[in-house]
């Protein structure tokens, strides 16, 4: 009677092993790797990746390429107009970054003991470009650098966040413009040319430069 027990309790065992089902233990997934933190400036732009030095260096090795203009000739002013949604005053060039004069030309002051003058030139950028951009410059009719950063420097960087609003919540900033107020320095009235490089382009800007303050 023992060993009838102890037999049926093993074939028990066995019927009920057979009815388990198998459980399939899925291979834990591998932490997924956080994105990279989406940057944005002061209004909620969405910011391209940061500039590398490799960037900025191509573009400081970009050629300048001015249009040659012959003694007396007038000075081929780029033509202007007004964007809406830009937020500020005729723009020139065709962009995507536009100088703005707040008039027909720079307005140069006084000089100072370099013997340069300096000029307000706001630049600014069109929503559909949100990239990095080299500006430099050059005297068309006659000899003479273009500065910036007080003199100090031949080139100014337009870079991704200039820290700078513009507009209301209609326009402006809000709409993706991005603004970089700057002061141009010349050493005197005439017609001077702008090469803005982008990693993808390179646009030039012509305007005259006018002595409003002797």
């Amino acid at each position: 009677m023992y060993g009838r027990s102890v037999t049926r309790l093993v074939v028990a065992a066995l019927l009920l092993a057979a009815c388990t089902p198998t459980l399939a233990i899925a291979p834990s997934a591998s932490p997924t790797a956080p994105g990279p933190a989406v940057r944005t400036d002061q209004v909620g732009n969405v910011l391209g990746p940061v500039t590398d030095a490799a960037t900025w260096m191509r573009l400081e090795t970009r050629p300048l390429n001015f249009p040659a203009l012959a003694p007396g000739a007038a000075c081929p002013v780029s033509s202007s107009a007004t964007y809406p949604g830009s937020a500020v005053a005729a723009a020139f060039g065709e962009g995507p970054i536009f100088p703005v004069t707040g008039g027909s030309a720079i307005g140069l002051g006084p000089a100072g003991t370099d013997g340069l003058r300096p000029g307000k030139v706001l630049w600014s950028s069109g929503p559909e470009y949100t990239g990095p951009a080299l500006i430099r410059g050059a005297r068309l009719d006659g000899a003479g650098d273009v500065r910036f950063s007080g003199g100090a420097s031949t080139s100014l960087r337009f870079d991704l966040d200039t820290h700078t609003r513009a507009g209301d919540d209609k326009e402006g900033s809000v709409l993706g413009w991005r603004y970089l107020p700057s002061l141009v320095y010349a050493a005197g009235a005439g017609c001077y040319g702008f090469q803005i490089d982008m990693p993808d382009r390179t646009v030039t800007v012509t305007l005259r430069a006018t002595v409003q303050v002797p």
